[in-house]
């Protein structure tokens, strides 16, 4: 039997024997022949710029693909081309594909060896563990978005593969030195591994376009770094490279070249697995009835989803407004009863998220394996959502019914109907009378006389040749032709002088495009209540299918731009914010900038406080105490309601806002505010944290969130959310009854005021909270706030860091033997890379040794100087141990291999100093004053503070921003590595 122990040569003796023998293994079926073709373009050094694969087709295997494509890398690197260690999938928040998540959790107990594939996936195994240099961690998956806790010890393994999953937000933000929630530390190192050694797929890339233009343009700027960089660090990046692919079965911009595409090929349709998702493709019909002018097009979707019982088993009703989808769940509950009826309406926070799959109806929209396997008929169930819903359903949905939308909104509709083609194999077969339909309902509304002027103002605009296209990327040439004179065409564009033409408005250019693809030839003109329905395939077809998502603009991606955000010395400007390059320049709902919202307990205590606002509690202030909670333990993501900026600003400048404290989070820092006329803290990607008693006030805030009216939406979820890995817990006793208490429910809580009759019966308790997980030993931080007359103990566990006692010496030795490791994993013959990590992990907390850092650390005996503190830390005053480290460097002698050129010899010596005085995130590129070491002068400080911006700069323009940030990422994991600590704290350590 085949063992795990590394071997020279894989079992296999070529890569198809390797793809299908795995393949299997790995997914319990056999692959498709798309599968294999894309295997052998990946393990050949190449990969497509564009999937365009029909809904169904199974383009989720692309993760398979790649873990299969890496390992046949890991088993001879020297050899072969190289594959991304990170495949980072990118989902538009409006659309979760659950099957990501489900396949990537198989994989992981695959590879595991929990399924008894152990042995026989060895050489999968081994392939893995050889690029990872650690056999017991091969394969990771993290989730960057709110459902789960954000795994972050992902961001300091670089040698580990590792499957992140994320929306454009989280990803977008972060390949662009701009996270969201992120600090100094975490920011240039998690876009450094997002744009180094990664694989970026953008799954339903024409959701998104704005984002798909930057990618390109993000894609051209790492490709530039290539040329810029030395000779002997090209090596390394050479086999760390960095691809960007995009997938969608309806592409909704130009490819970016025809040879990277990647489609069907004819001999493909007789695939066994293929044949009923393409059958669908043909069968499946979409159906368009107009509404008269006395009709409400609510209370007609609901009609036609009820005359759907008893003929159909799963129902979906896709709407636009939360208001409607509300009125249509309501009235398919009275006719049924709500154990058949589901509705999402929003953007759900983790905690519903999680809760949301436990439901029986959400089940039955779920893949066959998932659902109800009962025989028999079943009765119809109803989901009922808007397009802004974050739900995307991996499902066989056997009617849709929903109103008119733009047509990548109705495209992304379709896309959950007869998904896997069952219904249309049955119609085929004559099992049933009609084909899966979507039916959508519209209103003949009267197209605005100026509709033609616009169109040909706005073909005037965007109709430059390439070349000639403005900065901003616009992608014109397809709407100069689409609005162009044509037979075809179902809008004329008649000549008119330009002082005519009103200022454009793209969504009534869009609701035109859209009706004349739909409708096609079959628009008759009459009154007629219905139209033929009609194969999705004739849409694509029309002139206008191509740009009916509207224009797509988004501002150039410069490297002054780049370069500006990469640096971390100053506030991140509000003036540059990062939204507008990952959703675009002009109007879209469903793309708008995001704040975030949490409602937390703690927050009550500034709500409910005292009269004598100036009477302290145990010595300190409650706000003060509200900051320094917050500061050590923020809200995490699955807390958040994602609320549109828009909404947030309204909400402000609301009376009922008027009086609510609300706390801003930066990701570092948090600063309370009763004054909502400063709105300079609202930015896209804010974080707003208000209490749990203002849920009265919430209701315009949360309009886009799911069930704004129910109370729960306002409920602080933190205990509900941290059941997975907490980073932390927390629990609350009340020490003196008064005129409130706590109420808690599956993990969300909330303070309620107590009723007269009821106060004479108040006594302290502990509120009923979920403990937190056995088998781990918390250390606990209390805190004591006043809830109006109420006192509450607010406690807080965090698992306790199992970090012994350790010299700086033992630190930094430790440090050395963990550089010499990753720079072997990663480059294994790079003299280059392994020397500088090596010489820059001796020295990298040479500035510890300084008296002010051992005091603050709480260490009395500065001539045994710690590496980490040996009791609480105390404040340094904002002394920075790397610029102390910086400045003894320079009287130290490092070992430089002889072997480098005078330019690489340069470049290793500007680079060691570097990497030690960022690896923190400070120095980027210069330090604040007070960071400064007071014994030195101050004239001979500022000659090295200049000398170091001009390092910082000298080197990014020379490696470029992400290969810059990656090397510091790699002293950044070796110092993590060597702190001994099991857990991972992403605080910026003094």
């Amino acid at each position: 039997m085949k063992t795990d122990a590394p071997s020279t040569q894989p079992s296999t003796s070529s890569r198809e024997q390797f793809f299908e023998l795995n393949y299997p293994l790995l997914r319990e079926q056999t692959p498709m022949k798309w599968m294999g073709r894309l295997f052998l373009r990946l393990t050949d050094g190449g990969y497509p710029r564009l999937v365009d694969l029909p809904t169904g087709a199974g383009k989720t295997d692309v993760v398979v693909i790649w873990v299969l494509a890496l390992s046949w890398y890991g088993l001879d690197t020297a050899a072969r081309k190289p594959v991304p260690r990170r495949l980072i999938w990118v989902i538009n928040r409006r659309v979760l594909v659950q099957q990501v998540f489900r396949l990537a959790g198989k994989l992981q107990g695959k590879l595991s060896g929990a399924g008894g594939d152990r042995c026989t996936l060895s050489d999968v195994r081994e392939g893995l563990a050889r690029l990872s240099g650690e056999p017991a961690d091969i394969l990771r998956v993290i989730q960057l978005r709110g459902q789960l806790v954000d795994d972050r010890e992902w961001s300091v393994a670089p040698s580990v593969p590792q499957l992140i999953i994320g929306t454009v937000d989280q990803i977008g933000s972060r390949l662009l030195f701009q996270g969201y929630s992120l600090g100094k530390w975490s920011r240039p190192l998690q876009a450094a591994l997002l744009g180094v050694d990664a694989w970026i797929c953008l799954d339903e890339a024409h959701l998104v376009p704005a984002f798909v233009l930057t990618l390109r343009q993000t894609q051209r700027m790492i490709a530039d770094e290539a040329h810029r960089t030395s000779n002997a660090l090209f090596a390394v990046f050479e086999r760390l490279p960095f691809w960007m692919t995009e997938l969608s079965a309806t592409p909704a911009l130009p490819p970016p070249s025809a040879e990277s595409a990647f489609r069907l090929l004819p001999d493909d349709e007789g695939d066994p697995r293929l044949q009923d998702r393409i059958l669908a493709a043909r069968t499946r019909r979409v159906s368009v009835r107009w509404l008269a002018n006395t009709e409400k097009s609510e209370e007609v979707i609901e009609k036609a989803a009820a005359e759907l019982e008893g003929k159909v088993e799963a129902v979906a009703v896709f709407v636009r407004a939360p208001k409607d989808a509300n009125k249509i769940a309501a009235g398919l509950t009275k006719r049924f009863n709500k154990e058949r009826v589901l509705k999402i309406t929003g953007r759900l926070r983790g905690y519903e998220r999680d809760r949301l799959e436990r439901q029986k109806v959400f089940e039955r929209f779920g893949p066959a394996e998932e659902g109800d396997q009962a025989g028999g008929a079943k009765e119809t169930v109803f989901l009922v959502g808007t397009a802004a819903a974050e739900v995307g359903l991996d499902a066989d949905a056997a009617a849709i019914v929903c109103d008119f939308a733009s047509l990548p909104t109705l495209l992304q509709r379709l896309g959950r109907l007869d998904r896997r083609g069952c219904l249309s194999r049955r119609f085929s077969d004559g099992e049933c009378e009609a084909p899966p339909t979507m039916t959508i309902f519209a209103k003949r509304e009267e197209t605005r006389p100026d509709i033609q002027m616009r169109v040909r103002k706005l073909a005037q605009e965007l109709g430059a040749e390439k070349d000639d296209l403005p900065a901003s990327l616009l992608v014109g040439t397809r709407w100069k032709e689409a609005t162009a004179k044509s037979k075809e065409a179902e809008i004329e564009v008649p000549e008119a002088e330009d002082k005519k033409a009103k200022d454009v408005d793209p969504s009534e250019i869009v609701r035109a495009a859209t009706r004349g693809v739909l409708l096609g030839g079959g628009q008759d003109g009459s009154d007629a209540v219905k139209v033929g329905a009609q194969p999705p395939s004739t849409w694509l077809k029309h002139p206008l299918s191509c740009v009916t998502g509207g224009p797509v603009a988004v501002p150039p991606l410069t490297a002054a731009v780049v370069e500006h955000w990469s640096g971390t010395t100053d506030p991140r400007s509000a003036f540059l914010p990062v939204h507008p390059f990952l959703y675009g320049i002009l109007p879209d709902p469903e793309g708008t900038p995001l704040v975030s919202v949490a409602f937390r307990l703690e927050m009550d205590a500034l709500a409910a406080a005292p009269s004598d606002e100036d009477d302290e509690y145990q010595g300190q202030t409650a706000e003060t105490q509200v900051r320094e909670i917050f500061r050590r333990f923020p809200p995490q993501r699955a807390e958040f309601h994602l609320v549109s900026l828009g909404d947030a600003r309204e909400w402000f400048s609301t009376p009922e806002a008027s009086g609510i404290p609300v706390a801003f989070f930066d990701g570092e820092e948090c600063s309370v505010t009763w004054d909502h006329r400063d709105k300079t803290s609202l930015r896209p990607g804010a974080t707003l944290i208000l209490p749990t008693l203002a849920r009265a006030s919430v209701s315009k805030l949360l309009e886009s969130a799911n069930d704004p009216k129910d109370e729960r939406a306002s409920r602080d979820v933190l205990e509900g959310v941290s059941t997975q890995h907490p980073r932390y817990w927390r629990r609350i006793v009340q020490v003196e009854p008064g005129d409130y208490r706590l109420k808690s429910e599956d993990g969300a809580s909330r303070f309620e005021a107590i009723e007269a009759a009821e106060k004479s019966h108040a006594v302290p308790h502990r509120a009923a909270v979920p403990e937190p997980p056995h088998g781990t030993t918390w250390q606990v931080r209390s805190w004591a706030l006043r809830i109006g007359t109420d006192a509450f103990r607010f406690e807080y566990l965090k698992p306790r860091r199992e970090v012994q006692s350790q010299l700086l010496a033992e630190h930094l030795e430790r440090a050395e033997k963990d550089a010499a490791r990753i720079a072997r994993t990663l480059a294994p013959d790079n003299g280059f890379l392994r020397s500088l990590l090596v010489e820059a992990a001796k020295v990298h907390d040479e500035g510890k040794r300084n008296w002010k850092w051992q005091r603050a650390m709480g260490n009395p005996d500065c001539t045994n100087p710690v590496a980490k503190p040996v009791k609480r830390p105390a404040s340094t005053g904002g002394f920075r141990h790397e610029w102390e480290s910086l400045l003894r460097m320079r009287t130290c002698s490092p070992d430089v291999p002889e072997s480098l050129s005078e330019s690489d010899a340069q470049h290793w010596f500007d680079l060691w100093p570097h990497l030690v005085a960022a690896h923190h995130g400070h120095l980027r590129p210069w330090l604040s004053d007070n960071g400064f070491a007071h014994e030195v002068g101050k004239q001979q400080q500022s000659a090295l503070r200049l000398e170091s911006a001009e390092r910082f700069v000298r080197l990014q323009r020379h490696l470029g921003p992400w290969r810059l940030a990656y090397l510091e990422g790699l002293l950044k994991a070796v110092d993590v590595a060597a702190s001994q600590a099991t857990e991972l704290e992403e605080s910026d350590e003094q």
